[in-house]
């Protein structure tokens, strides 16, 4: 059994600060490459969240039983109905007041971040955190809240399985997907462990949903490491706009010959600012 924590809040002040999670959530809205960041922030701490009020039970602590009501207030909005959330008390209440929800209507009531995501998760109830907070507002996908909630969001894979032959064709740089690039380059210049990235059209036969051409990453990263480059995947996942629509594979770091080749063929999109194309053994 979860216990939520019920309190009476006061009206906050006028600058509240930004906790890690409202930085994130301010980073998000501004690039894609935000996104692993945002989703650690999400998984830790409490999260704030509404309740109906109950004044013989403000300032207690109540236990979430399997089978029992909703503690979640659903409110409405022009995409349907759905379950506000918040990254603080604070925001909570700069919510209930930028809204002006007359007193008494609600409770306040916090829990640990990945037991809201897991409940909500497993209603199936539309989320949306940050509501009418000046961090902007984000609104969490099923899957995202439920991968979050277990941890597997942030189960990396081994990077060292089985190489696969690819079909791939040259993109002209006035061609290249600026929409894809953009928050890749991001992400993958605050690590220094990225030393180039190419990005390929698959062919002919790999053609994306819709018409659309699938692209294919191609990642010189050195030392490797699988937690950056799973976190590297969720970019580029979030930034399609189809699940299909781009992949990514780490050449090896090790053949200096192929490293030039791969070079001599076309330039990298990215370079790391200390990388030097390689020469062939």
């Amino acid at each position: 059994m979860d216990r939520i924590r019920e309190m009476v809040r006061e009206m906050p002040s006028k600058n509240i600060p930004f906790n890690e999670l409202d930085q994130s959530i301010k980073a998000l809205g501004r690039s894609q490459s935000a996104l692993p960041r945002f989703m650690r922030a999400l998984s830790e701490g409490e999260l704030w969240f509404l309740t109906p009020y109950h004044p013989e039970i403000e300032g207690e602590a109540m236990e979430v039983e399997e089978g029992m009501r909703s503690p979640f207030v659903e409110l409405e909005d022009g995409k349907g109905i759905f379950v506000p959330v918040f990254s603080s008390a604070e925001r909570l209440d700069e919510a209930i007041l930028a809204a002006k929800v007359p007193p008494n209507t609600y409770s306040a009531a916090g829990m640990e971040s990945v037991l809201v995501l897991e409940l909500l998760s497993k209603m199936n109830l539309r989320t949306v955190l940050n509501r009418n907070c000046a961090t902007g507002e984000v609104e969490l996908p099923q899957n995202l809240m439920s991968d979050v909630a277990d941890g597997s969001a942030f189960e990396a894979p081994p990077m060292d399985g089985p190489s696969q032959q690819k079909t791939l064709t040259l993109i002209e740089p006035a061609d290249y997907p600026t929409d894809l690039l953009q928050p890749i380059f991001e992400f993958v210049r605050q690590h220094e462990n990225f030393r180039a990235l190419w990005v390929f059209h698959h062919g002919e036969d790999h053609r994306a949903p819709g018409g659309g051409l699938h692209y294919q990453f191609v990642v010189h990263m050195d030392p490797r490491d699988a937690s950056i480059y799973h976190d590297f995947q969720l970019v580029v996942a979030s930034t399609c706009k189809d699940p299909n629509e781009a992949g990514s594979g780490c050449v090896d770091e090790t053949d200096e010959n192929y490293l030039a080749a791969l070079w001599d063929l076309v330039a990298p999109f990215y370079v790391a600012k200390d990388q030097r194309p390689p020469r062939r053994a």
